[in-house]
């Protein structure tokens, strides 16, 4: 009986370590994989940041487009009005 108490005892410990063991794996994962959120948060982040500037580019370029047309307007107006003076001379 005695033998058999202490082989008992001894298979809880056992599995008591490999419980232990198995927390810790869990831990260090669990921490690795935090670890990784975080970054891909950051890496979102700077995304996020980079496609912002990216529509105050393409918005400053529409708006610089735009007066780009009324200036072409005004030369193309102002050649038509050579082109008819030029006729009437």
């Amino acid at each position: 009986a005695m033998n058999q108490m202490s082989a008992t005892s001894l298979e809880v410990a056992r599995s008591a370590a490999a419980a232990v063991s198995s927390a810790h794996s869990v831990n260090d994962e669990t921490i690795s994989g935090r670890g990784l959120v975080e970054s891909q948060q950051g890496s979102i982040a700077a995304l996020a940041n980079e496609i912002d500037q990216s529509v105050r580019v393409i918005n400053q370029l529409a708006s610089d487009s735009q007066s780009i047309s009324r200036v072409l307007e005004v030369i193309k107006s102002i050649a038509e009005q050579t082109n008819l003076l030029a006729l009437n001379a």
